[in-house]
């Protein structure tokens, strides 16, 4: 049976340093964000939001207990390491975990999220995990069982991606964005969405890249939905927060066609 146990000396003094005393809450909450989404998509690992976990072996309580105690400072970061059985099979051996000091420093995306075309919207749904961390950081929240993470940006504005599943965390980089989820503070195509659906439908309607494919009630949600299509292989939906066309947006989404 693996066993892990690691150490970190301050060399001048020669005292045992616990590495998770150098991190304060948000960044915790940042790395603890990361692993689940990772063992969210990871097929190999245990999967925190699983109904499974709700029983006797709820693994998602129990490894948060010593969820930094195996962790050591290598590469100008930290590296947390997970035996076997703590978020996954004995098959999946350690599981190992690296982040950046500069990226624990962030205070929030700085980007302007502004879906200004469709060749944006092209390279955004074209990204896979790893590329997403390394322009938007680690996200604030992590907030389906789809994959699906939460960034928030130095203004304010909040958007998402969910991601496709993977069959070995080892590979958990390669997991490719499915959709984009945002609320009604961004722009699309220059257009502003903070206004209310029969305004932002009738300025796309002028948008050659964009066809109306219908429109409707959405019963389940109690509200008023347009889909349209981007290009040949994208699909865009918008909802409102009523089931009035005339009332505000509540969020759009973006995703690949056929998912």
């Amino acid at each position: 049976m693996t066993h892990l146990e690691s150490f970190t000396f301050n060399l001048e003094t020669g005292d045992n340093i616990r590495l998770e005393s150098l991190l304060n809450n948000e960044q915790k909450k940042l790395i603890q964000n990361y692993v689940n989404i990772e063992r969210t998509i990871s097929k190999d690992l245990f999967d925190p939001f699983s109904e499974e976990l709700g029983g006797k072996e709820d693994f998602s309580n129990s490894y948060q207990k010593d969820f930094f105690d195996d962790m050591i400072f290598k590469n100008k970061g930290y590296l947390i390491c997970f035996e076997p059985y703590k978020i996954g099979p004995y098959s999946s051996g350690v599981v190992k975990f690296w982040f950046g000091l500069d990226e624990l420093e962030q205070k929030g995306v700085n980007a302007d999220f502004d879906l200004k075309d469709y060749s944006t919207i092209k390279r955004l749904l074209s990204m896979n995990l790893g590329n997403v961390r390394k322009e938007f950081g680690l996200p604030i929240e992590v907030y389906s069982s789809e994959g699906g993470f939460l960034y928030e940006t130095k203004s304010g504005l909040t958007f998402s991606f969910t991601f496709d599943s993977v069959e070995n965390w080892e590979n958990i980089s390669m997991a490719t964005v499915n959709s984009i989820i945002a609320g009604n503070n961004i722009k699309l195509f220059g257009i502003s969405i903070k206004s209310s659906l029969s305004d932002v439908d009738e300025k796309i309607g002028k948008i050659k890249e964009i066809k109306k494919n219908g429109e409707g009630i959405d019963e389940e949600w109690g509200s008023y939905l347009v889909s349209y299509e981007v290009g040949e292989d994208v699909e865009l939906y918008i909802e409102s927060k009523t089931e009035e066309k005339n009332s505000e947006v509540s969020y759009i989404l973006i995703k690949k066609k056929g998912l």
